[in-house]
């Protein structure tokens, strides 16, 4: 069997193992070999199992690799005076007597800064600590605290099961009895045991925490215990010497792994060891050991063997096979390429669904179908007729398809009348609000509605907006010149006056190193916009009221009140409006942090309506002209111009901003006769929108139908793994895209 990825390799093996049981072979009558059982098992027993396949391992696993001894070293090293806030997290997050939403809490201290150490982060609980951590941290000596590791142990194991007896009423739901880790409760607990005796021998330091953690950490488990009858086994090779079975499955025939490359000797050579002579410090041939051991693996079954590698990784990179493989191939016939091809199973990367005659389970039987034939329905039924199954499962097969078609069964439109009522109550929206359902309504309904509680501190792009916004507002309502812009007289002043303001806003803060230089460069970026201005002739002029103008606030004083569309209103802030001598022609401007910005045609593309919306504003609330709305990428180092909406001059093909002193390019610009159609089209567009919105009619639908990178919201929407998007496509912007 040549399989794609790990997974890959353990899924074709267990369904070439359920063909077997199909056919009448005992589950024990099958045994799987693997080199390293301990690392590569779980692996393959997670995916037997999820295949409905009866599977044990027999391995010794690492204490380490249960949830249990996570937990136990996660805390013995919480106690210790080289203890890490990581390690205290790391502790509640595989303590099950921890709720997860205190790891939450206590995880986005740690991320915002404001728990840099343990200490502070015990602070935080003086009422009522993580009782694992109180038990250790209130024991007074080294000894004490391994002695009370170790009752924790137990505790860890039991508490997910203590509402599980008969006399507690209804067993917990969705905690499976697991015995591994209660084995590994037990093993950790006798070991810390008998570590905290060592302290009463004579001679001997008495041990503490790191010493526990140091020993649970060469500490191994039994991942089975007991009969293995009617289940098919997961063994090392040197279990298989003892084993006498119908088939053999010897799976990860890989170069470097079967057989192993072996460890080097960190003190002598193999050429210092000829060299003494002494016959004791000849080393075996580790080449002869994984030949016997494969040798004996080949010798076991009495019917089949199979043997399995594979072509790649997870990822799709080349993996090489065992030179094993060869040497078998070239037993078995004159031509081995020939005889390869003809007893060969191959399954790549690209066969993720199996087909639907190797399906295992009705859930694996339903994808399976919906990959092959679509999700027709008619089409499904006359394939799973073809697979010969009985009419229970057939039945099964097709409810399941059928919940996955179902709208019910996807993220779709809110339906609750509370959750409906609530939204059309709201009868004033923001241009963000907007923006954001247009490029996917599903991520604004995450984002907005159900308002995630971020672990992380705010992102430094959006800080270092804020910050920068803040700044510019305070320079221009207080100019620090003659003139309410900067000159090339006073230019200086202006830079110096900015720095001030950056300072005093973060007196009370301080940045890390990341954030001081993105500081500097922001000082640097917004002293460029400066003198670019001050270099600029034009009469428009900042109003002292236009400077972050907000409207649809009625508690803000000399608000104009909110922009109406239709059932709804728009209420926002603009940055800044440039007003002309005569007191009607205007200019709207957003300075944006970012190295470029969006041009007319990208804006309707891309259903971004603040520029275009709050030139309505400025023209049907604040009695202007708006000639412009502009935005300014402060961070661009190349082309530094401003790109918008812009008004074209039809006698000056420069633009009618040209004798202000701002070029646009010619994209930008729209004809004096054409600039009020678009505004009005992004007034459509934000009231068909908007209606939506407020009707709760969120889809998954991305922007150009591709999810972006920065998108963390895919666990939520499930839009990878649907069956399908919704029929009616994606929905854009203006433009239908």
């Amino acid at each position: 069997m040549e399989s794609g990825g790990e997974r890959g390799e353990a899924e074709t093996a267990g369904i070439e193992i359920a063909r077997l049981l199909a056919g009448g072979v005992e589950p024990d009558e099958v045994v799987v070999v693997l080199r390293n059982p301990a690392a590569n098992g779980p692996l393959f027993a997670s995916v037997l199992r999820g295949l409905g396949l009866p599977a044990t391992l027999e391995a010794q696993l690492p204490m380490a690799s249960t949830a249990v001894g996570r937990s136990l070293l996660a805390l013995a090293r919480s106690a210790s005076e080289e203890a890490e806030t990581r390690d205290v997290l790391a502790h509640m997050r595989a303590d099950t007597a921890s709720r997860p939403g205190r790891a939450d809490w206590a995880e986005r201290a740690v991320a915002r800064g404001e728990a840099t150490s343990v200490d502070a982060l015990l602070e935080r609980w003086e009422d009522s600590p993580p009782a694992h951590l109180r038990r250790v941290f209130e024991a007074r000596s080294p000894v004490d605290k391994v002695r009370a590791i170790a009752v924790c142990a137990r505790r860890i194991a039991e508490r997910v099961h203590s509402d599980a007896a008969p006399l507690a009423g209804e067993r917990s739901a969705g905690v499976p009895l697991d015995p591994v880790e209660l084995r590994a409760a037990v093993s950790a607990a006798e070991l810390l045991e008998e570590l905290a005796a060592v302290a009463s021998l004579p001679g001997c330091d008495a041990p503490g925490p790191l010493d526990a953690a140091e020993a649970l950490e060469s500490a191994s488990v039994r991942s089975w215990q007991g009969s293995t009858e009617g289940r098919v086994r997961i063994i090392g090779p040197n279990r298989a010497r003892a084993a006498r079975v119908r088939h053999l499955f010897v799976c990860g025939l890989q170069e470097g792994t079967f057989p192993g490359r072996g460890a080097p000797d960190p003190l002598l050579g193999e050429e210092s060891r000829l060299r003494l002579g002494i016959p004791a410090l000849r080393r075996r041939d580790r080449g002869q050991e994984e030949r016997y051991l494969f040798g004996v693996c080949v010798s076991r079954p009495t019917e089949g063997l199979v043997l399995s590698w594979r072509s790649s990784d997870d990822e799709g990179h080349p993996a090489a096979r065992s030179p094993f493989v060869d040497e078998v191939l070239d037993l078995l016939g004159e031509d081995p390429e020939a005889t390869e091809k003809a007893i060969t199973l191959t399954r790549g990367l690209a066969h993720a669904v199996p087909d639907p005659s190797e399906a295992t389970s009705a859930r694996m039987l339903a994808r399976s179908l919906t990959a092959a034939v679509g999700a027709d329905p008619e089409r499904q039924r006359s394939a799973l007729e073809a697979t010969g199954a009985d009419l229970a499962v057939a039945g099964d097969v097709l409810a399941l398809t059928a919940q996955a078609r179902s709208p019910d069964h996807r993220p779709g439109p809110l339906r609750h009348p509370a959750v409906l009522e609530a939204i059309r109550a709201r009868e004033s929206l923001s241009a963000n609000s907007l923006e954001g359902w247009i490029g996917c309504s599903y991520r604004w309904f995450v984002d907005h509605e159900l308002s995630p509680q971020r672990l992380e501190p705010v992102a430094d792009p959006l800080w270092l907006g804020g910050l920068v916004h803040s700044a510019l507002h305070r320079l221009y309502l207080e100019p620090p010149g003659e003139d309410t812009i900067p000159r090339p007289g006073d230019v200086g002043r202006w830079k110096e006056r900015f720095s001030e303001l950056v300072d005093d806003m973060l007196a009370d803060a301080e940045p890390g190193p990341e954030r001081t230089l993105a500081l500097a460069r922001v000082r640097l970026q917004v002293e460029a916009f400066l003198d670019e201005e001050a270099a600029r002739e034009t009469t428009l002029r900042p109003r002292p009221d236009l400077l972050e103008r907000s409207f649809g606030f009625p508690e803000s004083e000399g608000d104009p009140g909110a922009l109406p569309l239709g059932e709804f209103s728009l209420r926002g802030f603009v940055d800044r409006i440039d007003v002309a001598p005569d007191g009607r022609r205007a200019i709207v401007r957003d300075y944006k942090t970012s190295k470029s910005v969006l041009g007319r045609v990208k804006i309707s593309e891309e259903g971004k309506l603040q520029l275009p919306l709050y030139m309505l504003v400025a023209r049907d609330l604040l009695d202007l002209d708006p000639v412009a709305g502009l935005y300014h990428p402060l961070a661009a180092y190349r082309d530094r111009r401003a790109r918008g909406i812009a008004m074209a001059d039809e006698i000056d093909e420069g633009g009618v901003l040209e004798s202000e002193g701002i070029v646009t390019r010619g994209k930008d610009q729209v004809p004096a006769m054409e600039f009020g159609s678009e505004l009005e089209r992004a007034r459509r567009d934000a009231i068909e929108y908007g209606v939506k919105m407020r009707a709760g009619q969120i889809k998954r639908n991305p922007l150009g139908g591709k999810c972006p990178r920065y998108c963390a919201y895919q666990p939520i929407c499930r839009l990878e793994r649907a069956v399908g998007i919704e029929e009616d496509g994606f929905e854009g912007s203006g433009n239908g895209s």
